[in-house]
C-alpha cells in the first residue's frame, strides 16, 4: 500500500519564501538604480536635521532642546 505525505504547510513556506526572494531582488535593482541620488538625499536630509536642531537650541538654559 503506498502512503501518501500530506504537505499542507510546506506550500505556504514555499510561497513565502519566494515572496521574501522577490522582495529582496526588487529593494536591490532600486537601490542600484537610484543608489547615487539615495545617498545624496540622505546627505541633504542629515545636513538639514543638523541645521533644525543647532537652531532649536536655547541659549541661557544649558542649550537644552
Amino acid at each position: 500500500m503506498v502512503r501518501l505525505i500530506q504537505r499542507k504547510g510546506q506550500s505556504t513556506v514555499e510561497y513565502m519564501l519566494f515572496i521574501s526572494v522577490i522582495s529582496i531582488a526588487l529593494v536591490a535593482l532600486s537601490w542600484i538604480a537610484m543608489g547615487s541620488s539615495l545617498v545624496s538625499g540622505f546627505d541633504e536630509l542629515s545636513g538639514d536635521t543638523r541645521d533644525v536642531l543647532q537652531s532649536a537650541t536655547q541659549t541661557g538654559s544649558n542649550d537644552v532642546r
